[in-house]
């Protein structure tokens, strides 16, 4: 009895977690686990388990802390990137910052003004803070031969020709001088937007034009199918819709779409007995029964939606006329966050467990941490799930 008992909560739990795959041990660049020695034989790990760790030297938190916590969820573990380097912008040489005398976590960046004459070695106006300190380096060069990288490419359009500085033949393969310019061409059914293409600029290049489509005629007509609306011209990119008179259907999109002058062959309307296809796929749901390749005029079909969502209408569908009836909704429950908890400073009100499923329209309850006031208006302490987000109120 004891042991079909377990097997019971064993597949219970499975259901209830969505059959989420367990953690393996977090091998933490640039830090470690807390006791990770003794920790390392007890994995993997459910979801929910959590652990304290540190960063090597020269790199913090993402709340900018010596440790923390790192904690699995179903996208793995939490924060994906426990220790992020912290820089610190000494005085730029030949150059100078705002930031100077400051730092910045990886990934952000900070302006540069380099003097006269002097440009960074990449030729940008801004550094990043990386894993291995400031890329590229806050130190500005004495520009001596000023290159352009590639030109960039456009959409549906092709460089035709440059016009080089008196300087080409001193510059690098791939590499254009100051003073190139570069004009495109677009493919059959588009037209540039301007016509006075790219030029290098100091080591830029200005913005490129545009490949626009071309706009569209009438699309064709098909028996048995009238267009959703009827125009003189139709837009690049635009859609017209065909519906098919009773007792008839397509078996495909019902839609296409004006691309570069030109539509693509639509589909015929064809006898369709009034049978309709496979049920539509819903998200975060499924029917109950085995799909069938056909269903009868007047058949149904019933969804059900997956551990913690929400149907919305009517779980039944019917088939009329060769299309089914409007299809259900299933609306995804909000995951309260013990990371965002901790970073907006707050805890729930009522509970103390790790992690708290709600449904939409659910309302979850917060307070401050001991030692923090609210930040935000007290009526933001009750906050209501809306198909799976939850907006959290803050204290400091």
């Amino acid at each position: 009895m004891l042991f079909v008992i377990n097997v019971l909560l064993t597949l219970w739990v499975s259901c209830a977690e969505g059959q989420v795959k367990p953690c393996d041990f977090p091998e933490i660049k640039n830090g470690y686990l807390h006791y990770q020695d003794y920790y390392r034989p007890y994995f993997p790990v459910e979801l929910g388990k959590y652990y304290y760790y540190y960063c090597n030297s020269g790199f913090v938190t993402p709340e900018e802390r010596s440790g923390g916590y790192i904690t699995c969820r179903r996208e793995g573990w939490s924060p994906s990137v426990p220790c992020l380097k912290r820089c610190h912008l000494y005085d730029v040489e030949n150059g100078y910052s705002h930031y100077s005398g400051r730092y910045r976590l990886e990934g952000r960046s900070v302006d540069v003004q380099c003097n006269h004459g002097y440009s960074l070695p990449n030729g940008h106006s801004t550094i990043t803070c990386t894993e291995h300190g400031w890329s590229p380096p806050p130190k500005c060069i004495r520009v001596k031969n000023i290159l352009c990288s590639p030109p960039p490419s456009i959409e549906n359009g092709t460089i035709k020709s440059s016009r080089f500085s008196e300087k080409s033949k001193e510059s690098k393969p791939g590499l254009y001088p100051h003073g190139t310019k570069l004009t495109y061409v677009c493919e059959d059914g588009f037209k540039l937007s301007k016509e006075d293409g790219i030029t290098c600029h100091m080591r830029k290049w200005s913005s490129p034009p545009q490949c626009v489509g071309l706009p569209c005629e009438p699309p064709p007509l098909i028996d048995h199918g009238v267009l959703s609306h009827e125009l003189d011209s139709y837009q690049h990119g635009e859609e017209v819709t065909y519906n098919c008179t009773d007792g008839f259907g397509i078996d495909g999109p019902e839609s296409i779409k004006c691309l570069g002058g030109k539509w693509p062959t639509p589909l015929e309307c064809r006898n369709s007995e009034g049978k309709c296809g496979f049920p539509p796929p819903i998200e975060n749901g499924d029917i109950t029964s085995f799909p069938l390749p056909t269903y009868a005029q007047g058949s149904t079909a019933e969804y059900q939606c997956q551990a913690f969502c929400e149907l919305q209408g009517d779980k039944h569908i019917t088939c009329r006329n060769g299309q089914w009836s409007e299809a259900p909704k299933c609306l995804e429950a909000c995951v309260v966050s013990e990371e965002m908890m901790e970073m907006h400073n707050i805890k729930l009100k009522w509970k103390y467990d790790k992690g708290i499923y709600s449904k939409t329209s659910d309302t979850v309850e917060f307070t401050c941490k001991w030692g923090y006031t609210a930040k935000t208006p007290r009526a933001t302490f009750r906050a209501r799930c809306q198909e799976g987000k939850l907006e959290y109120p803050s204290c400091e």
